[in-house]
């Protein structure tokens, strides 16, 4: 819990929890006419997938920073949205002298750091709680181990010949032992490993052999249906949701379908239903004179709050059933809607993300810079409009790793009016701050600042051409594929390489668009002469394919481009152009 809030987490786990619980119950009211195994597998199913979500079922809501207090040197590592392969250099923002002064107080983690005290609190109620009925879990586990090693009754053979033959007709061949203990009030299966026991009550070696055969029949049922393990993660499911209602609702549920299971198993042997249910009564009577021995880790043939419930079940006229195709879709739909529960959809409250992006903004007034660059690269990871006013103010630190990282900071969180700020940083003497400026303002795409973005197309650090580059990518217009096409013969390689990259990628529809708009007879003037430095430089063929990607299109334009030597070719271009889009 260092990296992401516990009341979050608990939060996450109660919702998706709650919700499989829900429909759990709903699917099985559905299948209220079906079998009972259809609804103890809707149950199965469930607590399976219960244990699964707190494992898998979460994802840290924080945003962490890659920087160390132990650095002087912070590293942005955003993705720029740029159709090539060859990443942008010059990502790592390097601040040359070390930063010194006095060692920081160390602060009160803020919230997006650290879990918070009522999450703290919360989680230590739930270990409290978890570790209370774990220990009733192993009690009950310790009780029934001692049973099985203490005061044996003798049985009669015959009780061993109803044991085999029980265990054939259910079709098991593992190793089981009979025991009859005074310490126990019903009959029960408990397993240990591989080995699995049958505990039988003192009472019951006054039962008649069809009392006897029933027990051993409907122990053998749980084993047959593996319910040993299955009640295993119940118990486990338990000791995590204890402070859910629902689960001690769905724990009776369970419970009940799961001997409504192997009731129906033992049906299927050939017992008729009132004798059965018969039977089962007398058990129960013959038992509850003694004190009871309560257990839920292992499963016994009668317990007295379900009983009735289960001979109502076992003696009711059916319904009208679902037929085939009903339950087989209210099972697939419970198989195929309960795992989608373990996707992590952002639920944080508005107040919640004001409160964590309010935390950060006060780190920007700190006296320590790396704590200030760790806020200003978290308020972009945010994309926080409302840290837009102390970015811009941080733009003016004397800290170059600061300044570049507002920038950065500035060009995510999308405001029309960070362009103004970002402008007079194109002429930071710091060059890292240039290129940063000039990536933000690419991020923005405004043709406003295409004057001062082409000004520093011709620096002396590649790094800055490259971010110039891209910026003029962004604009999209003719001027801008004009200007990167005069840096195909740029002295640097990978300034040479980008710009071929940008000029083949280069956007259509924002080229189209800018191409149609209404312009003076002056402003068709000044295009034409970039058309015409375009035809010079000789990109027109990248040009027309940047414009359209039909082969009779593409010939068409560029024969009026290479044939008209006037302004008139403007207006052809338009015309096919216009036509081309309509």
């Amino acid at each position: 819990f260092s990296e992401f809030s516990a009341l979050d987490w608990g939060l996450n786990l109660c919702i998706k929890s709650t919700c499989i619980l829900i429909l759990a119950f709903a699917i099985s009211r559905l299948l209220v006419n079906g079998s009972a195994k259809q609804r103890y597998r809707i149950w199965k199913t469930a607590f399976v997938s219960l244990l699964l979500l707190p494992f898998l079922g979460f994802v840290a809501p924080i945003t962490t920073i890659p920087i160390q207090h132990s650095q002087a040197q912070f590293q942005i590592s955003t993705e720029l949205p740029i159709p090539y392969e060859m990443v942008l250099q010059g990502n790592l923002l390097k601040h040359e002298s070390q930063i010194s002064g006095p060692a920081p107080v160390k602060e009160k983690a803020s919230p997006y750091f650290s879990t918070g005290d009522l999450g703290r609190y919360l989680f230590l109620i739930w270990i409290i709680g978890s570790i209370f009925f774990l220990s009733i879990v192993l009690s009950e586990v310790y009780f029934l181990v001692r049973t099985i090693n203490r005061n044996k009754f003798l049985l009669p053979e015959q009780w061993f010949s109803h044991l085999r033959s029980a265990k054939q007709q259910m079709g098991i061949s593992s190793s089981i032992d009979l025991i009859v203990s005074r310490y126990i009030n019903t009959p029960l299966i408990f397993g240990l490993f591989k080995k699995s026991y049958i505990l039988m009550p003192r009472e019951a070696l006054d039962w008649d052999t069809q009392q006897i055969k029933i027990a051993l029949l409907h122990e053998l049922g749980h084993l047959s249906q593996k319910d040993l393990p299955i009640n295993f993660l119940v118990q486990m499911a338990k000791v995590i949701y204890w402070w859910n209602p629902l689960i001690w609702r769905a724990l009776d549920r369970v419970y009940l379908e799961c001997e409504a299971s192997v009731d129906q198993l033992v049906l299927e042997s050939g017992l008729s239903r009132v004798d059965y249910a018969q039977r089962l009564n007398e058990i129960a009577r013959s038992l509850y004179t003694s004190t009871p021995a309560f257990t839920k880790v292992a499963l016994p043939v009668v317990s007295g709050p379900q009983l009735k419930v289960r001979i109502a079940l076992i003696l009711r006229e059916k319904g009208p059933a679902l037929n085939a195709k009903s339950l087989r879709a209210a099972n697939y739909f419970f198989y195929l809607l309960a795992p989608t529960l373990f996707l992590n959809p952002n639920y944080t409250s508005q107040s919640e993300v004001a409160n964590k992006e309010a935390n950060i903004i006060r780190q920007l007034a700190n006296s320590n810079d790396l704590i200030k660059i760790r806020a200003a690269k978290a308020l972009g990871d945010l994309k926080a409009r409302a840290a837009f006013f102390p970015l811009v103010t941080a733009l003016t630190d004397n800290n170059p790793t600061l300044r570049a990282t507002s920038a950065w900071a500035l060009g995510q969180i999308q405001e029309e009016e960070a362009i103004s700020a970002l402008l007079p940083l194109i002429n930071d003497r710091d060059d890292c701050v240039k290129e940063w400026a000039l990536l933000s303002l690419g991020e923005y795409g405004s043709s406003h600042s295409f004057y001062s973005i082409l000004a520093t197309q011709r620096h002396l650090n590649p790094e800055v051409r490259k971010a110039t580059l891209w910026s003029l990518y962004q604009i999209g217009c003719l001027p801008s594929f004009h200007h990167i096409s005069q840096h195909l013969k740029d002295k640097d390689e990978e300034v040479r390489l980008l710009a071929q990259k940008l000029l083949v990628e280069f956007p259509r529809i924002r080229l189209r668009n800018w191409l149609l708009q209404p312009r003076t007879k002056e402003q068709n003037q000044w295009i034409y002469e970039h058309l015409s430095g375009i035809k010079s430089l000789g990109t027109t063929d990248l040009f027309v394919a940047c414009l359209t990607s039909n082969a009779e299109e593409q010939d068409n334009l560029h024969h009026i481009i290479q044939e008209t030597s006037s302004v008139e070719v403007l207006d052809l271009a338009y015309e096919m152009i216009d036509n081309w889009r309509d």
